[in-house]
C-alpha cells in the first residue's frame, strides 16, 4: 500500500466528501486519482489541512490512522537539501521519531516516555526514506563517528551523511557503522562495516551477540551481555585473543547509551588467511604427499631388488 492508497482509505473511513479534501489541501481536484506517490510539499498540505491524521503511519504504513494528539506542522529552512523542512511538532504518535525525506524534507515528532528498562524510543530519532517512501540505510563512516553523538538526532546531520538499501533488509530500521581497532578482530577486522538493527529496548538485547552500543563517550562494536536487571549494567566484551590487554571486557551504565543496533551483516573487503589450524592440516597434508612419494620410491627399489635377487638364485 503505497502513500496515496492510505490518503485514499483515509478519506474512505472518515468519509470526507473529495471536494472538500481538495478544497482544504489546497490540491488539485483529482489529484490522489492520478499519482502513486506523495511528495513531501503534498504530504505537508494534507497534514497541516488534517492534523489528526498520522503522519508516520501516513509515511510508513506503520502504527495507527489517526494521531492520539494533532497539531499542526510548521514550515522551517533545511539548509543543504535545497527545498523545505517539514517539522510536525509534538505529535504523540506510535512509534515516533523523525524521518526524512531526501530532497523534499525531513518530518519530526516529539519522544514517548518508557520504562526505565525500556527507555529508547520506538524509532531512532532520525529516519530517511527514499522516493518509494521504503527505509534508507545510513552509513556512519569513520569520519563521522564524532559527529554522530551529537548528531544522530539532528536531521540536518542524518540527512548529509551516505545511504543506501540492500536486498534482505527491508522490515525493520537500520544503519551501517565502519569497525576501527582490532578489537573484534578476527571476526570482525578494522575497516569492516557492520549493518545493525534497531534496537528499541535493552530488553530486546540478544545475549553474547555483536552489537554497535552509542555511548555519550564514544561508539563502540561489542558482544553484549545485558545485566541491567541483576547488576544494573551492561556488560561489554571484545573477541580479539592477541589484544586482550588493550580491550578488556567492560561495563557501561544505562543512562550512559544512547542507541543500540543488532549487528545482522558484515561488509569486509579482507580476505583473511586461512585460520592456524588450516595451516596445520595444509603442512601436513604435504608431510603426507611426501611420505607417499617416498613410500611409492621405496617400494619401487624393493622390487627391483628382488628382481635381482631372482635372477641370481638361477
Amino acid at each position: 500500500m503505497t502513500s496515496v492508497d492510505r490518503i485514499r482509505a483515509y478519506i474512505a473511513s472518515r468519509r470526507i466528501k473529495k471536494s472538500e479534501f481538495y478544497q482544504k489541501t489546497n490540491l488539485s481536484n483529482g489529484y490522489i486519482d492520478k499519482v502513486r506517490e506523495l511528495g513531501a510539499d503534498k504530504i505537508e498540505s494534507i497534514v497541516a489541512a488534517f492534523p489528526e491524521l498520522n503522519l508516520y503511519w501516513l509515511i510508513t504504513g506503520k502504527g495507527e490512522m489517526l494521531a492520539e494528539q494533532p497539531s499542526t506542522p510548521s514550515v522551517l529552512p533545511h539548509p543543504g537539501l535545497g527545498s523545505p523542512t517539514v517539522v510536525a511538532g509534538q505529535m504523540p504518535t506510535k512509534p515516533r521519531g523523525s524521518y526524512m525525506l531526501p530532497g523534499n524534507g525531513a518530518f519530526s515528532v516529539a519522544n514517548e516516555p518508557k520504562s526505565e528498562y525500556e527507555s529508547f524510543q520506538r524509532m531512532p530519532k532520525v529516519i530517511t526514506v527514499n522516493e518509494n517512501m521504503e527505509e534508507n540505510i545510513v552509513y556512519v563512516p569513520l569520519k563521522a563517528r564524532a559527529g554522530y553523538l551529537t548528531g544522530y538526532g539532528d536531521t540536518d546531520f542524518i540527512g548529509g551523511l551516505p545511504t543506501l538499501r540492500l536486498p534482505g533488509l527491508n522490515n525493520g530500521t537500520y544503519r551501517m557503522f565502519e569497525v576501527e581497532g582490532p578489537s573484534m578482530a578476527p571476526n570482525i577486522m578494522s575497516g569492516d562495516r557492520v549493518i545493525g538493527q534497531w534496537v528499541s529496548s535493552f530488553a530486546e538485547i540478544r545475549e553474547n551477540r555483536v552489537h554497535v552500543v552509542v555511548c555519550r563517550d564514544g561508539v563502540v562494536v561489542k558482544r553484549v551481555l545485558n545485566r541491567i536487571l541483576e547488576r544494573g549494567k551492561l556488560v561489554l566484551k571484545s573477541d580479539t585473543i592477541n589484544h586482550r590487554r588493550e580491550y578488556p571486557t567492560y561495563e557501561v551504565n544505562p543512562e550512559d547509551v544512547l542507541e543500540i543496533w543488532y549487528c545482522r551483516l558484515k561488509l569486509s573487503s579482507d580476505f583473511a588467511e586461512p585460520a592456524e589450524v588450516y595451516h596445520r592440516l595444509a603442512d601436513l597434508e604435504a608431510e603426507m604427499t611426501d611420505v607417499r612419494a617416498a613410500t611409492r620410491e621405496f617400494n619401487n627399489s624393493l622390487a627391483e631388488i628382488q628382481q635381482r635377487l631372482k635372477k641370481v638364485e638361477k
